[in-house]
């Protein structure tokens, strides 16, 4: 699976200027999430579908939670799960508030 293309996606839906230009992105996300068989890229729709309507407030506070987890587990596939999943929070990252 190639993230980079989802990894582009959440940038620009982090820098976008208006709630519709984040909506246009997400069906993009959607679209090419639909042709995945790993379920990894359902993690970006879901963290865009999220952030719609908690903002960057909303995504700041999933990274906090998601790192205090990963301090308290010790699964070694729980780990790797939440991993992914704070990677790819940090995708939404970017100098430009949502």
């Amino acid at each position: 699976m190639n993230f980079r293309k989802f990894d582009t996606l959440a940038e620009r839906f982090a820098k976008a200027g208006s709630k519709e230009d984040r909506e246009k992105i997400l069906f993009a996300a959607e679209s090419w999430a639909n042709g995945q068989e790993d379920g990894d890229s359902d993690v970006y729709v879901k963290i865009m579908k999220t952030a719609l309507d908690t903002g960057k407030e909303g995504l700041e506070k999933e990274i906090v939670r998601v790192e205090k987890m990963m301090e308290n587990k010790s699964s070694d596939k729980v780990r790797e799960k939440l991993t992914k999943k704070r990677n790819v929070l940090n995708s939404f990252r970017v100098k430009t508030e949502l």
